[in-house]
């Protein structure tokens, strides 16, 4: 999982909500020709086009808006809400609680991770989300693809790692090819044996590429098996 960083939300999201700023009837996630094309654009531009929980690569037509509280629990503590006549927070429409992830829209074969697998499950404590801080942190990696908390005592990432299904065996086998192919893994086929270079890849992977606001597929594991990855290489005696 990447820190996700929420910015301005996009410009035609803005527009519809103050369009719908009299209409509290239509103030609700897909009613009144909600611009979801729009937002979901804008949101794969604030996440570099990966995917919110799996950090696979996503485009407009490979991704979904997801909610990370979801639509129903936003909606009925709004019913909630207004029963005790309390203002309602809107949370199914707000920029803040939307994220782009993997896979498109009615798909037919599901993954068995991700927001599939995540599907309306939501916990205030125990879901770590996208959205926190420390949330790359609190995930480690290890070079044959697997995932677990970087805290035995960690509980929220334990859970998180469970109800998204990150520890799935097929993600599991995409993220050790990505290692593979990259040559930051001893089984490479060209394994890479100069520490410098792992540096640069590090540096590299570590932000969006300018020109297209893309992230690397799977750029947080990338850099952390990379970085035990220069360890080995220097116990090894090679430098440049």
């Amino acid at each position: 999982m990447k820190k996700i960083t929420k910015g301005i939300q996009a410009p035609e999201l803005t527009k519809w909500l103050e369009d719908n700023a009299g209409l509290p009837q239509n103030l609700a996630y897909g009613a009144a020709k909600f611009p979801i094309a729009e937002v979901l654009k804008g949101l794969l531009v604030e996440q570099g086009y990966v995917c919110a929980y799996t950090l696979l690569r996503i485009g407009e037509a490979s991704a979904h808006i997801e909610h990370l509280k979801p639509q129903t629990l936003c909606r009925s503590d709004d019913t909630s809400r207004a029963a005790a006549k309390l203002p309602l927070r809107k949370e199914d429409i707000a920029w803040s609680n939307m994220v782009a992830c993997a896979p498109e829209p009615n798909i037919k074969v599901k993954p068995p991770y991700g927001a599939t697998k995540k599907d309306d499950w939501w916990d205030a404590e125990f879901f770590l989300s996208p959205l926190d801080v420390t949330c790359e942190e609190r995930f480690a990696y290890t070079n044959d693809g697997k995932i677990a908390s970087s805290s035995a005592a960690d509980v929220a990432a334990k859970e998180t790692i469970e109800r998204i299904g990150l520890g799935k065996e097929k993600l599991c086998e995409l993220r050790k090819e990505a290692f593979l192919q990259a040559g930051i893994h001893k089984r490479s086929d060209k394994p890479i044996t100069s520490v410098v270079k792992v540096e640069q890849l590090i540096a590299k992977w570590s932000k969006k590429n300018q020109a297209t606001s893309e992230c690397v597929e799977f750029c947080v594991p990338l850099v952390q098996v990379a970085k035990e990855y220069a360890k080995f290489l220097r116990t090894r005696g090679h430098r440049e």
